[in-house]
């Protein structure tokens, strides 16, 4: 029998959402729900409200009191709760309808204490995922979750996208009186539970709204919530130093050091440094054991000296950097550079190859958290490699991303005319992504007398001021090199490329659709994944995102949300594994949606038939245009298109083989040779 599920949910002059919250907790497929509705001394007509909903739904309970904050609101329902389960809702936020059978079914079926969902970020028009998307349960014992809960960034420290079994409270309860209070608590309860479950179901719409309490709109707002988030830090740090758990209290220092730098840098800049001195003393008492800690960056431990120094030199400090232009991109990049050695440097084998008639020297691109772009990286060196066992006479190098700025003046010492350069590719030629472009700068103008080949690329410039400045001055470099052959993923960038610079334009598929990844696809395909970007490209707002999402479970009882982007950086050592599990998920899946270039192309490769729509300029619809004669890919103009795609992909047979376009990359191959 399915055993009583309390869900608590506080109530404070939100009488704008609270309808919308209620509905989506008393319609839960899961019904065994005791509802507590916490009317924290609202002043609208929330406790009216509460009231009515309590007349109409046995389950709920209304506890009208006098204003004390979320933590008491929650601390008096914890008290009264009679459920085995306790879950908490934001009044503002709401829930998906099978979010607590999902988390009750769990916790059962993994013998958990706890269990986790993922949740969505809903601000404005805008819908986006804050958490790294994970593709499969995860199930971790104590010291496993407290690690992640303290990293916070696979586990967050919100009370709300969780269910706990309600033993876990005892003698636990959150601070009355203070923001960010699940920092101070969601701890305590981990470390008294001995499994914890994460299911990658996003399952909870959590609201970003600027009147909220955590909400930081002023300087002003931000301080005082600063103080609460370090409250919360020490009294961790302190707990697991008592514990004598150095490793975790370790990796809470780390959190709590930044967060103590920030409010110092308030502090001055509110003209209040008298808030901020205990905070500057607790470094100085601590500077020994934080210069030792594996967890805190090397730029913060260096930090400790300049945010305990005297008043006035952090006056002088704070107000000079006040005027720094902080957000400038290029210095950005160049700052993480900086990690490299002084000296230029080339590679030993380069050298030892000088004299050698055909070396090929492939620079890759930095590629962060996306896996469109480790891909590829992947499929470049692929086809390099595979080219060079048909042509032994060449030789590769393969200059890393960040070290790219280093090796660039390295090389120039011994690079031979016959030396070919090639550039990675991907969708970052313009403005947008100017990282990518300081890097491919340094090549062109190093080397304007050698051939240098750019593989396949998307270009796209913004039609604003600051795409015109960068169309005039990224033109001049781009005429620089006397032998410059592009090739563009697409016609329409071909065209764009011929009037932007003199080099050789060759037409071309993105170089991943050269990688065969069937062997990921499975024999019994089920379920749908939906792979949805939420960067500055998406042209989905929040209710087209939460359509589709509805259109997915209507074709299917399973849907899996997950990006390609990871929101976690990848190295080189993890490219291939992050990679293949990414290729497994979209190859166990009856069908995928997605507006990702590259989701679409990790369907072709696992032959996974995929419903594809646009960015908001040209360069997924005419990446797919360049992959149409793929049967199983299926281009919608728009949302009102995707219903009659799924219906049209899903009565045709499974793909049996993967599309071949082998006899595109032969260009690249002809090309190579000719230099």
């Amino acid at each position: 029998m399915d055993e009583l599920i309390t869900v608590v949910i506080p109530v404070y002059n939100v009488e704008k959402y609270l309808n919308r919250c209620i509905e989506s907790v008393i319609n839960q497929t899961y019904k065994n729900l005791e509802i507590i509705l916490v009317d924290d001394g609202a002043t609208d007509n929330c406790p009216s409200i509460c009231d009515e909903y309590a007349k109409k739904d046995s389950r709920i309970k209304v506890i009208h009191k006098k204003n004390g904050g979320l933590s008491d609101a929650r601390n008096v329902a914890i008290d009264v709760a009679k459920g085995a389960y306790i879950g908490f809702v934001d009044s503002d936020d709401y829930i998906a309808l099978d979010m607590f059978e999902k988390l009750y079914n769990a916790i059962n079926e993994y013998e958990a204490d706890i269990s986790v969902c993922l949740h969505y970020v809903e601000k404005g028009k805008a819908l986006s995922i804050e958490v790294p998307p994970m593709d499969e349960v995860k199930v971790m014992g104590r010291d496993e979750a407290e690690k992640l809960l303290l990293e916070d960034k696979f586990v967050k420290n919100y009370a709300w996208d969780k269910l706990y079994k309600a033993t876990l409270f005892e003698g636990v309860r959150y601070p009355v009186g203070r923001n960010y209070e699940d920092i101070a608590t969601t701890y305590l309860l981990f470390e008294k539970a001995d499994k914890v479950c994460r299911i990658p179901e996003y399952l909870y719409s959590y609201q970003m709204r600027d009147d909220s309490i955590s909400a930081n709109a002023s300087d002003e707002k931000w301080h005082k919530n600063c103080k609460a988030i370090i409250q919360g830090n020490m009294e961790r740090y302190l707990y697991y130093t008592d514990k004598d758990k150095k490793d975790f209290a370790d990796m809470a220092m780390s959190k709590l050091v930044v967060y103590i730098y920030t409010f110092i840098m308030f502090s001055y800049k509110l003209d209040k440094p008298e808030t901020c001195r205990e905070y500057q003393q607790f470094l100085r008492d601590n500077k020994g054991s934080i210069k030792v800690n594996k967890y805190i960056s090397q730029k913060d431990k260096n930090l400790i000296d300049t945010y305990t120094a005297s008043e006035l030199k952090c006056k002088v400090y704070f107000r000079l950097r006040s005027k720094r232009k902080i957000f400038n991109k290029f210095k950005k990049v160049i700052n993480r550079t900086k990690r490299l050695v002084k000296k230029p440097q080339c590679k030993c084998d380069f050298k030892l190859a000088q004299g050698k008639n055909k070396r090929l020297v492939l620079f890759e691109l930095p590629c962060f958290d996306n896996l469109g772009d480790h891909a590829i990286a992947y499929a470049d060196k692929l086809f390099l490699e595979r080219f060079i066992e048909k042509n032994p006479e060449y030789q590769l190098f393969v200059i890393d991303g960040w070290d790219v700025p280093n090796a660039v003046e390295g090389l120039k010492s011994c690079v031979q005319a016959s030396d070919i350069m090639l550039c990675q590719g991907g969708g970052n030629m313009g403005n947008l992504y100017e990282f990518a472009e300081v890097m491919r700068h340094k090549v062109l103008k190093a080397f304007p007398d050698n051939k240098i080949i750019i593989f396949p690329q998307t270009l796209y410039f913004t039609k604003d001021a600051e795409g015109q400045v960068a169309y005039k001055k990224y033109r001049k470099i781009y005429n620089t090199p006397k032998q410059l052959t592009i090739f563009a993923r697409d016609a329409h960038t071909y065209e764009l490329m011929k009037d932007f610079c003199n080099a050789d334009i060759v037409k071309m598929t993105d170089m991943v659709a050269s990688v065969d990844a069937s062997e990921y696809a499975s024999d019994n395909r089920e379920g749908m994944v939906l792979c949805l970007r939420s960067d500055v490209e998406s042209s989905l707002d929040a209710e087209g995102k939460k359509y589709l999402y509805s259109l997915c479970r209507k074709y299917s009882d399973k849907v899996l949300v997950t990006d390609t982007v990871t929101r976690t950086e990848i190295s080189q050592n993890t490219r291939m594994a992050a990679l293949e599990s990414k290729w497994r998920t979209f190859g166990k899946a009856r069908l995928v949606v997605t507006d990702r270039l590259h989701g679409m192309i990790f369907c072709l490769i696992t032959k996974t038939p995929c419903i594809v729509l646009g960015n908001n300029h040209h360069k997924v619809r005419e990446t797919y245009n360049t992959l149409a004669k793929c049967e199983y890919l299926y281009f919608c103009n728009g949302k009102e298109e995707v219903e009659a795609a799924i219906n049209k992909a899903l009565a045709a047979p499974v793909p049996k083989v993967k599309t071949d376009f082998s006899e595109n990359y032969l260009k690249i191959e002809q090309i190579i040779k000719g230099c």
